[in-house]
């Protein structure tokens, strides 16, 4: 079974009418409003002279042109956005990062979205704090918002829920090139995506630091990314999970970075996945129950993904690289694809590769993945549902990835230096230092050109072009 581009995507064709914003290249125009920080919705016009003060109002305000709100440099409060445009608005940070929007003692959530179609948000911070009285801190609801992009932000610190929910039949949704860290220390997740279809996730940043917000560090986070269904209808479908990266776990033994389904339904939680050029590193001393998990899902692909480091097992029973799994009434998983993925422990201490019973899943296949464990042989366990010796065109072999993650510094955002801790100044400059630092194999490596090119994404994590000899894993060595 293969799920390609093309057919994942066929249904998110036009998507989005306003792509990503890159720096400096928005132009003020009479179809430019503002919104400030002293801004007033009573007496302003939404000019620079005379800014608006909050973005519900200012979108309601505006006409319906395809024009820009930009936001002032300052600190701002909760947010809200209802309005379907019929042309596409671009609401963006005058400058990256600095328009922040935080929770107040009253309001833990700083954006809530309902209603609203064919918005791009970018380049703000989004924080919570302590208090309030509502859950997540950003919420995507409805089955009438769709074509919203967030790109470009800074998203961390929730205190209540997950850092973002989108649910109850919201879709058309994308977020791309931002970074999250910090969700709820007694669970949930940077991302649950809940009862939803046609969701893409690309280019993000997802860890956890809480010592750099100054939070207790208790390692009891769930997952970063959950994708499931909690309702009554099976209609969660067609999700994009691309060229991420995944660092610095510190959550529960039983979790990991990656799940798909959670719940006891007796239909699929999820159905049509592709999971392509992401990047795992194991840089952290916490257990978890594999970097992937999936429980009653079907047609999933995940390709071209790059697992590295030490990921302690939480449990004997479980794995280093995935979980197949059920819970409760879930059918069997259905048409799971492994396919040209690299799975590299340099410690060698990998005591097991995979975890779940065979008979919790059919037509699970692995097929040309690259598998190293530090020298060691790679673990072979009976009663399990997916070992190196399923994968008929298997490579074990080092790929020449850095035998150590110490040096990985999480990119925490420091608002008083404009930098990320490790010395970025914007997101992309943290995901290219990553990628280069801790996921690129050498020229020599056994990767090269080694994948099989009909199961392959047309470009890597950091979008570079692959060719007709692509390379196992989430970057081509070269491009």
């Amino acid at each position: 079974m293969r799920i390609s581009q093309r057919h994942l995507l066929g249904a998110m064709i036009g998507l989005f009418l306003c792509g990503p914003l890159r720096q400096g290249a928005a132009q003020e125009s009479a179809r430019t409003f503002h919104v400030g920080p002293q801004g007033s919705d009573r007496s302003g016009d939404g000019s620079l002279r005379r800014p608006w003060a909050s973005l519900v109002h200012a979108t309601d305000a505006m006409p319906d042109v395809g024009a820009e709100l930009v936001f002032l440099d300052g600190s701002y409060g909760p947010q809200s956005l209802r309005r379907a445009f019929g042309k596409p608005v671009i609401i963006r940070a005058q400058h990256p990062y600095r328009a922040r929007w935080t929770s107040t003692p009253a309001h833990h959530r700083v954006l809530h979205v309902q209603g609203a179609q064919r918005v791009t948000i970018s380049g703000f911070e989004m924080s919570g704090r302590p208090g309030g009285n509502d859950d997540y801190l950003i919420q995507i609801t409805g089955r009438d918002t769709s074509q919203i992009l967030l790109h470009d932000n800074v998203i961390h610190d929730s205190y209540k829920n997950d850092i973002i929910k989108i649910n109850a039949g919201a879709h058309q949704i994308r977020l791309l090139g931002n970074v999250f860290y910090n969700q709820p220390r007694g669970g949930d997740e940077h991302l649950d995506i809940n009862t939803v279809h046609d969701v893409m996730v690309e280019d993000n940043v997802f860890f956890n630091d809480y010592a750099a917000s100054r939070r207790p560090v208790l390692n009891v986070a769930h997952p970063f990314v959950l994708i499931k269904n909690s309702g009554s209808q099976q209609e969660s479908r067609n999700f994009l999970v691309r060229g991420n990266i995944f660092l610095n776990w510190q959550g529960r033994p039983d979790e990991g970075f990656l799940l798909l389904g959670e719940d006891d339904k007796p239909f699929y939680q999820a159905e049509n996945v592709l999971i392509e050029n992401n990047l795992f590193l194991g840089n952290s001393r916490n257990g978890m129950t594999a970097a992937f998990t999936v429980a009653g899902v079907k047609n999933v692909t995940f390709r071209a993904n790059t697992i590295h480091g030490d990921l302690p097992l939480g449990a004997d029973d479980w794995a280093f690289a995935l979980r197949l799994t059920r819970v409760g009434a879930n059918p069997r998983n259905e048409n799971v694809a492994f396919r040209n993925n690299i799975w590299s422990d340099p410690t060698g201490t990998m005591t097991h590769f995979s975890s779940g019973r065979p008979e919790n899943s059919t037509h699970v296949t692995l097929r040309n993945c690259l598998y190293f464990n530090g020298g060691r042989p790679i673990p072979v366990d009976r009663n399990r549902v997916l070992n190196v010796t399923d994968d008929p065109q298997a490579i074990v072999k080092d790929p020449g990835l850095p035998a150590s993650l110490r040096a990985v510094v999480p990119p925490s955002w420091d608002p008083a230096a404009h930098r990320f801790a490790d010395g970025s100044a914007t997101i992309d400059e943290v995901r290219k230092r990553l990628v280069e630092s801790f996921g690129t194999p050498p020229e020599s490596s056994p990767v090269v050109d080694a994948a099989d090119p009909e199961d392959m994404p047309k470009d890597d994590i950091l979008h570079r072009p692959r060719g007709p000899k692509p390379d196992i894993g989430a970057v081509e060595v070269r491009p």
